[in-house]
């Protein structure tokens, strides 16, 4: 599934940059189109080699657009500091890029060198709404769908603020295989001591241990929560965060937080934090549990 999933990303990072290099290659061969055009109208000299280097304007878009696109997928949900970085931050290092890009390329290949003043002032006169536009529409409409997305997601599972085994019906549901291991042999001092996995409420990351959390006790293991939880897939134990695993059949209810995540109730009365991230596998296995 990892692999399938970096596949994906890569396809899709693929995508975004063969649609911005395309349209940038469309915007090259038309501001040419168009030089030629007003040099032919105002009957003056068109010089193709100094058009197609004007035309670098575009071609920064495919580097900062870009990059652009790769830092708004990093956080979710962005800040709106990010949001402002974002527009303002490719904006000025393509605004300021171009006259030094349009100076390189004179200086190398060309008999006339053009300023850095002059060409700066000349793509504030002529670009900068430009800029403007492609640096902050798009980006605003991308944050704009992701948010309608997350919603959506979120809507699909929030329809009831608690849940609780009485309210699930059990003709939808099917029993999970009997897990692999039944128990932990855990130390204590210089002892082994059994523990039933029936037995555990919680366990938690105590890094470099994992801390495991009867009804009477909490006990120390050297492991870590991944290899523990392939010792019983399928069975009671479900992760609900990055650091905590939850025994399912020692969980009363759980209620939504209105943003993704959800805090549970145990049977004995202890509160633990649901992620988003593993909401949805929760939920299930909790109505897996509810309709035994």
């Amino acid at each position: 599934m990892e692999t399938l999933s970096k596949n994906y990303l890569q396809l899709n990072n693929r995508k975004v940059i063969v649609i911005t290099a395309v349209l940038v290659l469309a915007f090259v061969v038309l501001t040419i189109l168009q030089d030629l055009s007003e040099a032919r109208f105002r009957n003056r000299s068109f010089y193709l080699s100094e058009s197609f280097m004007f035309s670098s304007f575009w071609w920064l878009f495919v580097p900062v657009m870009y990059g652009q696109y790769v830092f708004a997928k990093q956080k979710k949900p962005a800040p709106l500091s990010l949001k402002i970085a974002l527009i303002c931050i490719p904006f000025f290092l393509h605004l300021f890029a171009f006259p030094g890009l349009v100076w390189v390329i004179s200086k190398l290949f060309y008999y006339h060198t053009f300023r850095y003043s002059q060409t700066f002032q000349y793509t504030v006169a002529e670009y900068l709404y430009l800029l403007l536009f492609f640096y902050s529409v798009p980006v605003g409409m991308y944050f704009l769908l992701r948010a309608k997305k997350t919603s959506a997601n979120a809507n699909i599972f929030e329809k009831s603020e608690t849940v609780s085994a009485d309210t699930i019906p059990a003709a939808v549901y099917v029993t999970p295989p009997a897990p692999t291991v039944t128990s932990f042999i855990v130390a204590e001092g210089t002892r082994r001591v059994q523990i039933a996995i029936v037995d555990i409420m919680y366990i938690t990351a105590q890094p470099p241990y994992v801390s495991l959390q009867t009804a009477g006790k909490k006990y120390l293991h050297s492991a870590s929560l991944k290899s523990m939880l392939d010792q019983v897939e399928p069975g009671p134990l479900v992760r609900i965060h990055k650091s905590a695993i939850v025994n399912i059949d020692k969980v009363r209810a759980y209620t939504s937080r209105q943003n993704g995540d959800y805090d549970l109730t145990m049977k004995d009365g202890q509160e633990l934090r649901v992620s988003r991230n593993y909401a949805a596998a929760f939920k299930a296995a909790f109505a897996v549990k509810s309709s035994g």
